[in-house]
């Protein structure tokens, strides 16, 4: 999980820290996924602050470098009702009640 505003990344760590295993990081590094024990599946949370320019193009290129099942992307301008996929976007406001919920759907797919 790579969230720069920390109260955001605290609440989201208590939250879902009692049924997953979590890393957490203000800022990408390109090492954070090699030096961490990944289990499948992996989540990739990353905040709209924390991303480059052309942030979807980015995030999509570290799906395919770093195989991840899922790349969540918290932004301000998520759709209501997101369909799984590969980079799904959750909207700021509602992410506390719909991280869980991907995390246990990927969950019970493996």
């Amino acid at each position: 999980m790579i969230v720069r505003d920390a109260g955001l990344r605290s609440a989201l760590v208590v939250r879902l820290s009692e049924s997953f295993d979590l890393l957490t990081a203000a800022r990408w590094d390109a090492g954070l996924a090699a030096r961490a024990l990944v289990r499948a599946p992996a989540v990739l949370v990353i905040d709209e602050q924390a991303l480059v320019e052309d942030a979807f193009s980015w995030v999509e290129l570290l799906a395919g470098d770093h195989g991840f099942a899922r790349i969540v992307v918290i932004t301000a301008d998520a759709p209501a009702n997101p369909e799984p996929q590969l980079v799904m976007q959750v909207d700021r406001e509602t992410a506390m009640a719909g991280l869980p919920q991907i995390f246990s759907d990927l969950t019970a797919l493996s």
